[in-house]
């Protein structure tokens, strides 16, 4: 295992931000058995549409809260079913794991306050690493993708980051370029995808998606494409005999087998 290469897909990323102190362990522990540990652009933009853009929109309704119950009050608002509605809760859920022994041993203010300015404290340190953990990682630029350029923007302590909605018309990347050079992989995902009668909702998507984009690589510069194809893309971009590290087993147990990928996870 140690001349092989690990290929980071975007739910171990989430984990490194948001996981129990077990599951990082887990991770740091299967990350230190390789030599060459990398990911892709495509995951750097998929992990700036998620973790980074939701710790920017819980950093900045505490900046602009004068007490926790208008922050949670914020959160409340989100549909429940909504991902960054979980991960906003995941993020303080990380604060009250770090902090909570010191909060409640300290007497000094009020504890509405303090739990307040401690929060914001902790989004001030955290933000620049998660900001520049893309940078750490060695990245493959099969797709160079655009939304995994951008960088974010602060402003009196409230963050930014601009993303694009992708337009087949104006391509700022090479997804049809990827599609159409990697044609062979992506039809023997689709041809699996088709023989599978208990398919859900996410792969109904990921194989009209990969059809639509088969039919036409632009198409591939579409959000709803690009996005309902991400699964895809991220498997096929893991070069060859490399293992693609993720929790989505379920997903990419199916995409995997079909383009003959090495699938790595931790219980």
């Amino acid at each position: 295992m140690e001349n092989d290469a690990l290929f980071l897909e975007t739910t171990i990323i989430d984990k490194e931000f948001l996981g129990t102190v077990e599951e990082k362990e887990q991770i740091n522990e299967i990350k230190s058995k390789f030599n060459d540990v990398y990911s892709s652009t495509y995951v750097v933009m998929e992990y700036n549409r998620t973790v980074l853009r939701d710790l920017f929109y819980l950093n900045n309704i505490c900046a602009e809260a004068t007490k926790i119950s208008e922050v949670l009050e914020q959160i409340n608002k989100l549909k429940y079913q909504n991902n960054k509605f979980k991960r906003c809760f995941q993020f303080i859920i990380q604060f009250f794991a770090k902090s909570e022994e010191k909060i409640l041993n300290t007497d000094d203010k009020n504890m509405n306050d303090l739990v307040l300015d401690k929060i914001k404290t902790y989004f001030e340190l955290i933000i620049p690493d998660a900001i520049d953990y893309p940078k750490s990682m060695s990245l493959v630029n099969e797709t160079d993708c655009y939304n995994a350029k951008v960088i974010p923007k602060e402003h009196k302590g409230l963050y930014r980051i601009k993303l694009t909605n992708c337009d087949k018309n104006k391509i700022k990347c090479k997804i049809n370029d990827f599609i159409t050079n990697n044609k062979k992989s992506f039809e023997c995902i689709l041809s699996e995808l088709k023989k599978k009668t208990d398919a859900d909702n996410e792969q109904i998507k990921m194989r009209d998606a990969i059809e639509n984009t088969l039919r036409n690589p632009d198409n591939g510069a579409n959000k709803k494409n690009c996005w309902n194809c991400g699964d895809a893309i991220i498997a096929v971009e893991c070069r060859e005999d490399n293992q693609l590290f993720t929790t989505n087993i379920k997903h990419y147990n199916l995409i995997c087998d079909a383009i003959g990928k090495k699938i790595i996870t931790f219980n």
